[in-house]
């Protein structure tokens, strides 16, 4: 990004998409050629480009020498931030090209492919070398199931599909050279000694690393989702949970209740599994208890109803009533899943739960199983809460609208339906309003019912 910032600086190219009828700013700043009021030759572009072409490749003199001349410019104008900033371009340079430089003592296109290969896995690392330089690298990993040559030859193959062939190739694996100068048409060097031989080792590691962190990366993924699971039965005395249901209930007061139900396959959340419940209103709520008994049995009616596949572990948010509720219903439906409460500390963390014997099992804050329970508890909330807030929402707007005369059931679904908010009906276009087949009576009916007293 410095590069490109610094070329832009210097040579006047052309910046907009689209030509404007006047010149903008950057031909008054001497950073365009303006081609929208004045004719460039193409001689002036040529030579242009040939500059950067120069500068691409290592040779950095040239504009090195037209910053250092700007920088005393700018330090003689007293334009000191000016100048600051033309050294700090300078000092990019140097910088950038002194990362790029590798000991190679031609000027040749060439690629390096590495290859690294372990019990399941290939990676491919690609340094592309231009005029000496290491402009570029890229890298894949994949798995493999029958032979990881085979497969890596076909991928590199492919991948030169895409990307232009180099006049040489240098790899690691000598029983690719025939196929790859055949199909690609180019030279496949296996470099024996020499700073070649050690650029090509270095893209050989870089492909080992790759392959390292994707171990590391699976192990410990397998801890926080299997590893979790398996700790989790062993506790609790179960087969390891892969299917989890998590349920939260949410309401203000007995209005507008709702439960939602997460699912977590394998340690992870399956959100196409995820479901939503409207509940039924009551004056009464104990603990939520209520809301807890009406959606596990509604869930679990339907379970065995339409023959899905039950969960290996039912999570509830609660602790001892909501685990007596769950047990009744899982009885009454003659379901034998096994089920956990979750419970949070005075400050509303999830610290420990409760088995469906009783049982309280400390969590530790720094484990695995913790931090899978907690988004567990977490993600179920936040799921809960969203669909909450949207049956509020629509609540308090259908109630609202109700009270307004004329405004029958077809029209209240109509507004519902177009508009977010009671603000957004009361300052809607009259416009669109009519465009929804309501009379210009019943709009003003409606807009002057929802304005606020002033």
């Amino acid at each position: 990004r410095d590069t490109l910032k610094i070329l832009n600086q210097i040579y006047p190219l052309r910046k907009c998409q689209t030509l404007p009828k006047e010149p903008c700013l950057y031909y008054h700043i001497g950073q365009c050629l303006a081609p929208c009021i004045h004719k460039i030759p193409q001689a002036s572009y040529d030579d242009i480009l040939s500059e950067i072409t120069r500068f691409l490749k290592g040779d950095i003199k040239p504009v090195l020498k037209t910053l250092e001349d700007k920088m005393e410019k700018a330090s003689e104008n007293l334009a000191f931030e000016r100048a600051l900033e033309y050294k700090e371009a300078i000092e990019s340079i140097k910088v950038t090209t002194e990362k790029q430089a590798i000991n190679l003592t031609d000027l040749k296109d060439r690629d390096m492919i590495g290859l690294a290969v372990d019990e399941s896995h290939v990676a491919i690392e690609f340094f592309f070398i231009r005029a000496g330089k290491m402009s570029a690298r890229d890298h894949k990993i994949m798995p493999y199931y029958l032979n990881a040559l085979d497969e890596a030859l076909q991928y590199i193959l492919q991948f030169y599909d895409f990307y232009p062939v180099p006049k040489e190739i240098m790899i690691n694996e000598a029983s690719f050279k025939d196929a790859l100068e055949a199909i690609l048409n180019t030279e496949v060097v296996i470099p024996q000694k020499g700073s070649k031989k050690a650029m090509l080792d270095l893209a050989v590691d870089n492909a080992k690393e790759t392959l390292n962190k994707e171990k590391n990366q699976a192990a410990q993924l397998h801890d926080k989702t299997f590893g979790a699971l398996d700790e989790l039965a062993e506790m609790i005395g179960i087969k390891t949970p892969y299917r989890i249901e998590a349920f939260d209930n949410s309401h203000i007061k007995g209005e507008f209740p709702v439960s939602g139900m997460v699912v977590f396959q394998n340690g992870r959340p399956e959100r196409n599994s995820y479901r939503k419940y409207k509940l039924s209103e009551s004056a009464v709520q104990k603990g939520d208890t209520e809301q807890l008994e009406e959606v596990l049995y509604r869930r679990y009616r339907r379970v065995l109803l339409e023959k899905l596949e039950p969960p290996d572990l039912i999570v509830v948010d609660g602790g001892i009533h909501q685990l007596n509720i769950t047990s009744k219903v899982l009885a009454s439906l003659g379901l034998d899943i096994p089920f956990i409460g979750l419970t949070k500390s005075k400050d509303h963390k999830t610290d420990h739960f409760i088995d469906q014997d009783g049982s309280t099992y400390e969590l530790k804050k720094n484990g695995s199983l913790f931090r899978l329970l907690a988004h567990i508890q977490e993600e179920v909330h936040r799921f809960t809460i969203s669909y909450h807030k949207t049956i509020r929402d629509q609540g308090l707007f259908d109630s609202v609208l109700s009270q307004i005369p004329g405004v029958g059931p077809v029209t209240k679904k109509k507004l519902l339906e177009t508009f977010k908010s009671l603000e957004l009906i009361q300052k809607a276009d009259p416009v669109k309003l009519r465009a929804l087949g309501i009379k210009e009576d019943t709009i003003q009916i409606i807009q002057a019912a929802l304005k606020e007293p002033s």
